[in-house]
């Protein structure tokens, strides 16, 4: 499964756990959808009426993730490096360290975001809409710093 010789065993548990929580998710969707039968509120109006939608819409948001999740281990995994876009020149010499925390950072960032849908899930699901802007704001004030963290500690060992 490790076919690069910068992908570690960090690696394949964070891409695991992402794979798991976004089972969970799909599987807490498809329960969701049987249990409870009402609508999932897809819109607010200025005049704050609420449009409704299908709990069911949430289901096509668990498939996607799941997918995106798998591209993105298979991206990991199986695309050259290359593609990775970096604010700096990589230097051939380091290159494997350097891939090590870009990819351990993507690797944690999907994570992040994993346990991110499952929480948006459970909000859309259980209609709590007071949840849905400060768990957005939850996600950058966590994803962000962790992208920042791996991008630069990629710099520092490029040197």
């Amino acid at each position: 499964m490790i076919n690069k010789p910068y992908l570690s065993m960090k690696h394949v548990i964070t891409e695991i756990v992402s794979v798991v929580i976004a089972v969970l998710n799909l599987l807490f969707v498809i329960i969701m959808i049987n249990v409870r039968h009402v609508d999932l509120m897809a819109e607010i109006h200025l005049d704050r009426e609420y449009d409704f939608g299908s709990l069911a819409s949430l289901l096509v948001m668990a498939v996607i993730f799941l997918i995106g999740t798998f591209f993105t281990i298979v991206a990991n995994h199986f695309l050259p490096g290359k593609l990775y876009r970096t604010p700096f020149k990589i230097n051939p010499e380091k290159n494997d360290i350097v891939m090590y925390y870009l990819t351990l950072g993507t690797s944690i960032n999907m994570l992040e975001v994993a346990i991110w849908v499952c929480i948006l899930s459970a909000i859309w699901t259980f209609k709590v809409e007071a949840l849905q802007i400060p768990s957005v704001i939850l996600l950058l004030a966590v994803a962000v710093p962790t992208s920042l963290f791996f991008t630069i500690m990629a710099y520092r060992h490029n040197k």
